[in-house]
């Protein structure tokens, strides 16, 4: 009788394994009876204006790399992701985005960074209602939110003499189950 017993622990335990072990493995996290399942994903962009721009990039919970050059005003970057939730419905616990960088290039260098940093402005909003994207917001179990980060130079008479890049604007995220 004892070694039935122990067999049958020892097959539950086993079967224990394989299902957290496969839980972990494909990404999914349980809080109670909940499954955290949050990812980003479909990374692009596009310019307005004379704007050049290199890809950044986008892992597990964090857009980084942000580097766009702009040289006239009125010039915009646009940086479209989504936030796919596949699991249970999620609740965005924590939102960070770093502040941006300037540097220029050419004999102001210094003034230039300047003149744009006083007259560059930022926004990061769901795409399909302009809504900003803040600690708080909800992602229903099983949905996506199309969200954009926008970069823009904003209208001027005093404008740049050379090329400002930006750089150090990323965004990173942290999800809890609803």
């Amino acid at each position: 009788m004892k070694k039935n017993l122990y067999g049958v622990l020892l097959l539950l335990a086993v079967a224990g394994v394989i299902i957290v072990s496969g839980a972990f493995k494909s990404g999914q996290s349980t809080n109670g009876n909940k499954s955290l399942n949050v990812v980003l994903s479909n990374l692009d962009f596009t310019t307005l204006g004379n704007v050049e721009m290199t890809s950044p990039e986008l892992k597990k919970n964090k857009l980084s790399g942000v580097n766009a050059t702009f040289v006239t005003p009125g010039d915009e970057a646009i940086i479209y992701f989504d936030i796919v939730n596949k699991g249970d419905a999620a609740v965005i616990k924590y939102l960070r985005i770093s502040d941006p960088l300037f540097s220029a290039e050419g004999d102001n260098m210094e003034e230039d960074a300047m003149k744009l940093a006083n007259n560059f402005s930022y926004k990061f909003v769901y795409d399909d209602n302009g809504y900003q994207v803040q600690e708080g917001n909800i992602i229903e179990k099983g949905n996506y939110k199309r969200v954009k980060l926008v970069l823009k130079y904003n209208e001027v008479e005093d404008s740049i003499s050379n090329k400002v890049t930006v750089t150090g604007l990323n965004i990173e995220f942290a999800f809890e189950s609803k």
